[in-house]
């Protein structure tokens, strides 16, 4: 594999060698300019939020088996083996060019900087939609609905505004703040969800059977009716998506 390394034309003062993660950024061309201030829990936790885990379980299971039934669990099986394979590329392509920069850094090093430009373009361009989209399609009406209240559609757009607003002054104050704000959300979500599942699993084992299902039970007796194929396939897409974002080491 063939690496660009552009050369470094700057006047500032050479990096400090001795230090290993340094002279990584050297021989690419870079000096270390920024602070490392987030520690390994707190990286871990901004991957683990930009995955979402509890979006797949709450939201996309239940989408596939209201569309197609029990059958859909078995896109998923498909969809992690696809993951895995996702997951020891971006390592590989992590640890080969440990650079800030998501897939721009890559695209640009390893096919060029035209098509690096359009990555990063592309990439930026999703995560600025989708976060807004996330705030204002699923926090805020989840947020009103846990108050038991149905607001307008107005209300909806300038709270999740509000929201937005909130999270970015966050990030501007600290990048401290913001992983600590991160780091309890997710430490919250990882009990939450541990707890959900144990007592799922429970309750299960003791009322199975009561109204005459079945653990083996795979037939669709519930979900809309009609071909459910295409759209029960949409989590499992969901789950295979390389989440290449969240696994960019800092150095």
């Amino acid at each position: 594999m063939t690496i660009d390394r552009p050369t470094d034309n700057s006047t500032a003062a050479p990096p400090n060698l001795d230090n290993p993660h340094d002279a990584t950024l050297a021989s690419f061309g870079y000096k270390q300019e920024l602070k490392r201030t987030l520690r390994f829990f707190s990286l871990f936790a901004i991957s683990f939020s930009i995955v979402s885990i509890s979006t797949g379980i709450f939201l996309n299971y239940g989408f596939a088996i209201n569309q197609f039934g029990g059958a859909s669990i078995w896109t998923w099986p498909i969809a992690a083996a696809g993951q895995i394979v996702m997951a020891l590329l971006i390592a590989e392509l992590s640890t080969k060019i440990p650079l800030a920069g998501y897939a721009y850094q890559w695209g640009a090093r390893l096919v060029g900087s035209t098509y690096g430009w359009y990555t990063g373009f592309f990439g930026l361009l999703y995560m600025s939609i989708t976060g807004g989209a996330i705030i204002l399609l699923g926090a805020t009406p989840l947020l009103f609905e846990a108050m038991g209240i149905s607001p307008p559609d107005g209300v909806l757009l300038g709270v999740a505004i509000a929201i937005l607003l909130l999270t970015v002054l966050i990030n501007i104050v600290s990048v401290q703040l913001a992983a600590s704000v991160n780091n309890t959300a997710v430490i919250a979500e990882i009990i939450g969800t541990v707890l959900l599942a144990v007592t799922v699993i429970v309750a299960f084992g003791l009322y199975a059977g009561d109204d005459g299902g079945s653990v083996a039970n795979l037939t669709n007796s519930t979900g809309t009716a009609g071909s459910g194929l295409a759209t029960s396939c949409w989590p499992a897409c969901w789950a295979s998506t390389p989440w290449s974002d969240s696994s960019s080491r800092r150095i």
